[in-house]
C-alpha cells in the first residue's frame, strides 16, 4: 500500500507543479492577451477572479487529497478526519462547478475574441467533471461516515 501512496503523491506534485504554472503564467498572459484585444475591465475583473479562485480551490483538493493519503497510510481513513477530508474535497468540487458555471459569460468572451467555440466545449466539460466529481466524493464520503459511525456503534456495544 505504501507504494501506491507515494505515487499518488507523486501525481498530486506533478498536478502542484502543473497548476501553478497555469495560475502564475498561463491565467496572467490570457488576461493581457483578452485585455490586449479589447476586453471590457469588468469582464476581465470578473474572470480573473473566477481563474484564480477555481485555482485556490483546486489547491484545497490537492491538499486534503494529500491529507486522506496520509491517513491511508497511517491506517485511519475511516475516521472523523477522513469524513471531513472528504466533505472538504466535495464542497470545492462543487465550487468549481459553480464558478465555471456562473463565469459561464466570461468565457463567451474569450470565444468572441478567439472566434471558436472551444472555449464553450472546455467549460461545459469541467462543470460535468466538477459535479460529477462532487458526486463521487459525496458517496465516498457517505460510506466513510456510515462506517465511523458503526465502528462507534460497535465501540460502544462492546464497553
Amino acid at each position: 500500500m505504501k507504494i501506491l501512496t507515494i505515487f499518488l503523491r507523486f501525481i498530486l506534485l506533478l498536478i502542484i507543479l502543473m497548476l501553478s504554472h497555469f495560475t502564475i503564467y498561463f491565467f496572467p498572459s490570457l488576461l493581457g492577451w483578452m485585455s490586449d484585444n479589447g476586453s471590457n475591465k469588468f469582464i476581465l475583473t470578473s474572470f480573473g477572479f473566477f481563474l484564480f479562485s477555481s485555482a485556490i480551490f483546486s489547491y484545497a483538493i490537492i491538499f486534503f487529497a494529500w491529507r486522506l493519503i496520509y491517513l491511508v497510510d497511517h491506517n485511519r481513513i475511516f475516521s472523523n478526519s477522513g469524513t471531513f477530508a472528504l466533505r472538504m474535497i466535495q464542497y470545492a468540487f462543487y465550487y468549481i462547478a459553480i464558478d465555471y458555471l456562473i463565469s459561464f459569460f466570461d468565457i463567451g468572451e474569450l470565444a468572441n475574441i478567439e472566434q471558436a467555440p472551444a472555449p464553450f466545449t472546455a467549460q461545459i466539460f469541467i462543470i460535468v467533471f466538477a459535479t460529477s466529481m462532487g458526486l463521487f466524493v459525496n458517496l465516498l464520503q457517505r460510506i466513510n461516515q456510515r462506517v465511523v459511525s458503526s465502528q462507534t456503534s460497535a465501540k460502544k456495544e462492546l464497553s
